[in-house]
């Protein structure tokens, strides 16, 4: 389909399958995953968490220390690990909470995803 996979290292120990998701405006991280981080979420914010096919879910709102695709880490990453477990999320979703970090494109013809850093203005 149009899902794009993308292998994604987390706090510079576990790497991951996650689906690039330009709609999601947080990156999503889903409870599997969030355990092999040893991320302790249950004391941390719930937040609702709109989901693509309709229907609302509750999460955890936590920060990553670092995510890293290809290279392009970027540190301090806010993310949700979600309550619900859907066998379709894969690892998690790399959202707008990492890309807007960058000026990204999809090489389709490549299955490539590009991501050149922003500059930061003086």
């Amino acid at each position: 389909g149009n899902r794009w996979g993308v292998r994604v290292m987390l706090e510079g120990k576990v790497e991951g399958r996650f689906i690039l998701d330009t709609g999601a405006s947080v990156s999503q991280s889903s409870k599997k995953m969030a355990a092999r981080l040893k991320i302790k979420s249950g004391s941390a914010r719930v937040v609702p968490v709109s989901l693509a096919g309709g229907g609302v879910v509750p999460g955890h709102a936590v920060i990553l220390n670092e995510v890293d695709a290809g290279g392009a880490a970027v540190e301090h990453v806010n993310a949700i690990v979600l309550d619900y477990t859907n066998q379709g999320l894969r690892d998690g979703l790399l959202g707008m909470s990492f890309l807007e970090n960058f000026i990204f494109e999809v090489d389709a013809k490549k299955a490539r995803l590009v991501l050149k850093k922003r500059s930061v203005a003086p």
